[in-house]
């Protein structure tokens, strides 16, 4: 079996493993009066900053391997979504490493702004017509080079780190 198959069914798991974790936060998040949604939020607010590692770090193997071993050159939107991802496998790296939840600040900044930038290219690569013009003298940003699942693209996988960074943040630096 082919090695960037594999890579890519993985990560396309991981995504739709992602996708239910949003959606069970956000159930834990409207009904915080039910035992098993404090169990849950206070599971994640515990671990956010190995959690948070663990997703950033996983999006930046993904998205290396993709451009650096497989040769899939990354859009201008793509380099983007990568400026507001790289820089969270450091800060939870060195949270985890000193235990400190300041980090969450900078992450919740980084995963809101990368989200929106995600979301953009996740609509321009499922036919929408772009604001603005993109991949003019490089790739386009229209062109899929993953498809897994029938709807997950690379820029779907970055939005939905996006938005699980981004709730895991929320909840690591939220008070009790």
């Amino acid at each position: 079996m082919d090695i960037t198959l594999i890579v890519t069914n993985t990560l396309a798991l991981a995504t739709v493993a992602m996708q239910f974790f949003i959606v069970i936060i956000v159930a834990a998040l409207l009904f915080r009066s039910a035992p098993w949604s404090r169990s849950l939020i206070s599971f994640v607010r515990h671990h956010a900053l190995p959690l948070g590692f663990a997703v950033a770090f996983g999006a930046l193997a993904g998205s290396l391997y993709y451009s650096d071993f497989v040769g899939y050159e990354p859009c201008s939107l793509c380099w983007w979504q990568r400026v507001f991802i790289y820089p969270q496998v450091i800060l939870f790296a060195i949270g985890f490493w000193r235990k400190d939840k300041n980090v969450f600040d900078y992450t919740l900044a980084l995963s809101i702004v990368g989200g929106v930038i995600a979301l953009y290219h996740s609509y321009i690569q499922y036919g929408g017509s772009p604001f603005f013009e993109c991949g003019v003298d490089a790739v386009s940003c229209a062109q899929r080079f993953v498809y897994a699942f029938d709807y997950i693209t690379i820029p779907l996988m970055a939005l939905t780190t996006l938005v699980t960074l981004g709730l895991i943040s929320s909840i690591g630096r939220s008070k009790k």
